[in-house]
């Protein structure tokens, strides 16, 4: 067990030591277009999206620890100044790009905020913040006075709000509606009168119903307004008539529920609804809706079907966040990319209730969650494709712990996860293809402890492992073991295999923790370089790091605890280049990682401590060293 923990530990050494964005500051953001794919009847998709998106994507969390007033983001809002602002359930909060302010209520001050629940958030033409609250009314923060104006409900003010439980804002270039429990308001800036929107039983055009849930206004003014209870409503500005769509158990093609939760008009013009049963879109301004909702068989549909927000991004993307994780949809798959929250996976997203979604100006995505704060997405890592372990994946990554990994044709890739396994990713599919042992098959791989891996001129993939070593033949998907036998002196020496290496001449070298040894294909024998004991020009017990072949047929040999070697097959001779602490030019550490030899013929050499090397090639090749210093930063 000693002997097997002193492996582990050499592996984490060579992670850690092997050779191989900081928060932007928020700017302002441009003229918003708004874009997105769509949805048609019988839940047909167009192409529209011209955005690449990763399928695994990288969040960074911002919650209590990193300044966040509350970790229940209900609402998020960039301003005309690039200040980016988060509505919480205990406070709001002004984020620069580096640290956050908060406003909270404060009864010495009658110039702060009247409730700290924040509900919504929006900015008129003169960039006043309007501020929605459960409880307190509506607030207006004026930037250059850093002061609140108030505006409550009072029932002896019929002029007044209706509600102080603002439920949702749309700012217009000539006031602002105001979604409240009891009604829907609409205020002018100049005058500063309101006017008040309600449900009559005695006026078939009037709302469906008093508690507003969601907001959005189309291009013409005209203005579709959900409901908490009583469906969808499209108000004909010109008409000054409300129009009502309702779910109907008779109708198809009615919308799927009465419980409004979130609106979007796209790029396009297709109106996106969400509800508390499933998400809809419309192509006929409401008439018809095609329903998406969750279905557990189907990794495509949607995680969740409480919808609780719908944004549309600059790319054409569309998101949704629902009961049950974050949606994108996704016109090629025809279905939708679910992003949840992994425990195991620190960068997963924060909590699968998602709530709020917002894109900033430098096109990083806001994802507000349900008690996981903030989860941001910065949409420069699509550049890089981002793979990681799914447990609900069978197609993905075996593990996140990746030792090995090297290209084979077509673009394949072969990844070593340690403890779980060997993995092949295909171009193409994107998918992977997981190799496990099987106790019960003797032709599968013998661990799931991937050190090392390379590709032979054959096509053959050999595998380094704690135990041995392993040949994989790729047409038949059968794997040959080589293990150590002490009973054997032509079997592998010693195990773990920490480096494979094919020389000119296609034979197969292996580097152990115990040395180095040469695999004959012909009788599919080992070859030891047993050296003398206490020798310093030999292998004796080294651990074999990395193997390079130079121009002259001689090879490089690194190792973790005598530096590096070099050997002359042809003889047998070997030449030791280790530290001497009193000579400035030698090797700076004995503990070798990597090896490189670049076109002029200099040798790199990456070690644990004593930073990068170079072993430089002169006329008669004779080698001198040079050491890389670093300064102190």
């Amino acid at each position: 067990m000693r002997k097997y923990l002193a492996h582990v530990f050499f592996f984490l050494a060579l992670l850690t030591n092997s050779c191989g964005a900081a928060t932007p500051t928020l700017k302002p953001p441009p003229p918003v277009a708004f874009s997105a794919s769509q949805s048609g009847q019988n839940v047909a998709r167009d192409n529209r999206s011209r955005a690449s998106y990763s399928q695994n994507i990288r969040f960074e969390h911002f919650s209590l620890e990193e300044g966040l007033s509350q970790s229940t983001a209900t609402v998020i809002f960039q301003d005309s100044k690039g200040f980016l602002w988060i509505g919480t359930e205990d406070g709001l909060n002004r984020y620069d790009g580096y640290n956050f302010k908060i406003y909270k209520p404060n009864t010495d001050d009658p110039n702060s905020l009247t409730d700290r629940w924040i509900t919504a958030l929006a900015e008129d033409p003169k960039g006043n913040l309007w501020v929605g609250t459960r409880l307190g009314g509506l607030n207006r923060y004026d930037p250059k006075t850093g002061k609140f104006t108030h505006l409550l409900y009072s029932s002896t003010n019929s002029e007044g709000i209706s509600h102080n439980n603002i439920t949702a804002l749309s700012a217009d270039k000539d006031g602002i509606w105001i979604g409240t429990k009891n009604g829907l308001d609409y205020l002018d800036y100049d005058s500063q009168k309101i006017e008040h929107y309600r449900a009559s039983s005695i006026n078939p055009n009037s709302l469906s119903g008093n508690w507003i849930s969601a907001i959005i206004q189309d291009a013409n003014g005209n203005l579709w307004v959900g409901t908490q209870d009583a469906g969808l409503n499209f108000y004909d500005k010109a008409k000054n008539a409300f129009f009502v769509f309702k779910h109907s158990d008779d109708v198809f093609t009615s919308i799927s529920n009465n419980r409004i939760t979130s609106i979007l008009i796209d790029k396009q013009g297709v109106l996106w609804v969400g509800t508390a049963n499933g998400l809809n879109t419309s192509e006929s301004s409401g008439r018809y809706f095609t329903h998406f909702s969750n279905f557990p068989d189907d990794s495509d549909s949607l995680s969740g079907s409480i919808i609780y927000a719908i944004y549309q991004d600059r790319s054409l993307g569309i998101w949704i966040g629902t009961n049950n994780g974050l949606n994108r949809y996704d016109p090629q798959r025809q279905g939708f990319v679910r992003h949840n929250h992994q425990p195991t996976t620190p960068n997963s997203l924060a909590n699968d209730t998602v709530v709020s979604i917002f894109e900033d100006s430098s096109n990083v995505l806001w994802v507000g969650t349900d008690g996981g704060g903030l989860s941001k997405y910065n949409r420069q890592q699509d550049h890089f494709a981002y793979y990681r372990a799914n447990p609900d994946d069978p197609a993905s990554l075996s593990g996140n712990f990746i030792m090995p990994i090297i290209l084979g044709e077509n673009g394949t890739a072969w990844v070593g996860a340690y403890g779980t396994g060997l993995n092949r990713l295909n171009a193409i599919s994107n998918q992977f293809r997981r190799y496990v042992h099987d106790p019960n098959n003797p032709n599968s791989i013998s661990t799931n402890e991937i050190i090392s891996l390379k590709l032979d001129s054959s096509g053959n993939l050999w595998i380094g492992t704690t135990i041995g070593l392993d040949r994989l033949d790729p047409d038949t998907g059968l794997f040959t073991h080589f293990v150590p036998d002490i009973t054997n002196p032509e079997s592998l020496s010693a195990a773990p295999v920490n480096v494979i290496y094919e020389d000119h001449s296609n034979t197969i070298w292996v580097g152990t923790s115990r040395g180095l040894d040469q695999f004959d294909p012909q009788s599919q024998v080992f070859i030891k370089y047993d050296t003398e004991d206490n020798d310093p020009n030999s292998f004796d017990d080294n651990q074999i790091t990395s193997i390079l072949e130079d121009e002259n047929l001689n090879f490089w040999i690194g190792t973790f605890d005598d530096g590096v070697k070099l050997f002359n097959p042809s003889n047998g001779e070997i030449i030791s280049y280790t530290n001497n602490p009193d000579n400035p030019t030698s090797l700076g550490s004995n503990a070798v990682l990597c090896l490189h030899i670049d076109h002029a013929g200099t040798l790199w050499i990456g070690t644990a401590g004593g930073g990068i090397e170079s072993l430089r090639a002169g006329d008669r090749f004779i080698y001198t060293l040079h050491r890389k210093r670093r300064t102190a930063q």
